[in-house]
């Protein structure tokens, strides 16, 4: 573990967050390694932000293509590398969150809060709208800095794609989504910056890197 991943985790107050990241970590360097054919210890992940400086930035691996984002919720450490461009990745778990139903005014656009309201179970679909906007976000390298109701996305019962972009966000380079459907009990989507085609290669058990994960790679 890098110095600046040793700062993060130390800036998580909650044991269970700590013990994600630290997966979340360790399954990145391991993925990296079985592609890159190198030890896991020895590659040089920055995250330093590239607006302040402080540990909280877009992850990154400082000598090659290879791009990749991490996502942790509920029971799951989910990964995605690419060499195509960059990429962003989100999972939540379903269940009882009724909670969450009240950021929908501050998340989702007009239209998309017309959907979540005439869902016959709103959670998941709110849920399917927050991880498509998450994983672009991402991808974009920008996060939660950026106002998820900036962008709109397709409804719940359609493919993932963007269908509207605020100017601040609009990219130069098409984002090409796909839904992850393979966790029990969670949604979660995958974005990536390509303008070619490409080739999603779903990772899921323990033979490739010797531990349980879940990860997602794309070339083309």
């Amino acid at each position: 573990m890098s110095d600046e991943e040793a700062l993060r985790l130390r800036a998580y107050r909650r044991e269970v967050d700590r013990r994600r990241f630290l997966v979340g970590a360790t399954l990145v360097r391991f993925g990296l390694a079985t592609l890159l054919d190198a030890r896991p210890e020895e590659l040089p992940i920055s995250r330093t932000c590239d607006s302040c400086g402080a540990p909280h930035g877009k992850p990154r691996h400082t000598e090659s293509r290879w791009q990749f984002s991490v996502s942790h919720a509920g029971d799951y450490v989910v990964a995605a590398f690419s060499q195509r461009g960059s990429v962003g990745i989100d999972i939540e778990p379903l269940g009882e969150r009724p909670e969450l139903v009240a950021f929908a005014g501050e998340t989702l656009t007009p239209r998309e809060r017309r959907s979540v309201e005439r869902a016959c179970d709103p959670l998941p679909s709110l849920l399917t709208y927050w991880t498509r906007k998450e994983a672009v976000l991402k991808c974009l390298g920008v996060g939660l800095a950026a106002e998820p109701s900036a962008l709109e996305v397709s409804p719940p019962d359609q493919a993932p794609r963007v269908l509207k972009w605020h100017d601040t966000l609009r990219p130069g380079t098409p984002i090409v989504m796909r839904e992850l459907d393979f966790l029990p009990g969670h949604v979660g989507c995958v974005a990536i910056a390509t303008s070619r085609s490409i080739q999603l290669e779903v990772i899921y058990g323990s033979r490739q890197l010797g531990t349980s994960f879940s990860a997602l790679s794309a070339t083309g």
